[in-house]
């Protein structure tokens, strides 16, 4: 989902963006990116090269062909992204609240205009500096600062607890992980939904101020 925002944020208005990505490894993001850039082609393939090796498609050598003229079309995507200077991305293997917010701060300063913060719900807040709701309330009102000083955007993804599957109703702002700081301090908050034995999803406003 962080990837189908950043695309359409880059290829719709060149705005400069950011991924700052608490789930993925830059090597993932980039595979991911390059599998929604191209053409049906397999996200293991981006993942494992050696599986582009020609003797392994001795009998569908037009269909190695057309991958690879795919994944041409997404590196063009990428060098022009890059000499354009609209996208950056930054992943983290700490968690702590204090190196998001560095790592938000730092990409605004750099001049990123939108900000996508992926799996905010993973931040490791201690226990011991009081409840997880307010501090995630303190978090957000930092990112708040943040793009109000650096006049930027910022949008935080966190994924849904399961009781509204299991209480068979739609969900709602406090089924948010850690949802209380995240209902409060949000300017709009946006749910996309889908049930399970569907292709198709709905965006629900929750919230817009």
């Amino acid at each position: 989902l962080c990837l189908n925002f950043l695309l359409s944020a880059v290829n719709g208005s060149k705005v400069r963006t950011c991924l700052v990505s608490l789930e993925m490894s830059l090597n993932e993001i980039l595979a991911r990116l390059v599998n929604q850039i191209s053409d049906r082609v397999p996200l293991r393939v981006i993942l494992d090269p050696v599986k582009l090796q020609p003797n392994r498609w001795k009998h569908d050598l037009q269909e190695l062909s057309r991958i690879k003229t795919e994944l041409q079309k997404a590196r063009n995507w990428t060098n022009r992204a890059r000499d354009e200077n609209v996208f950056n991305a930054v992943a983290l293997d700490s968690f702590h609240p204090d190196l998001v917010l560095r790592s938000i701060e730092s990409a605004a300063r750099a001049g990123s205009e939108f900000i996508i913060l992926d799996h905010v719900h993973r931040v490791q807040f201690n226990p011991k500096a009081g409840s997880f709701s307010e501090q995630m309330t303190n978090f957000m009102i930092s990112m708040t600062e943040i793009s109000k000083s650096q006049r930027c955007h910022i949008q935080v993804l966190s994924q849904l607890n399961r009781d509204s599957a299991r209480e068979g109703r739609k969900p709602r702002l406090t089924d948010l992980k850690g949802s209380g700081g995240l209902e409060e301090n949000a300017s709009l908050a946006l749910f996309l939904v889908r049930d399970l034995d569907s292709n198709e999803a709905s965006l629900n406003v929750q919230k817009a101020r």
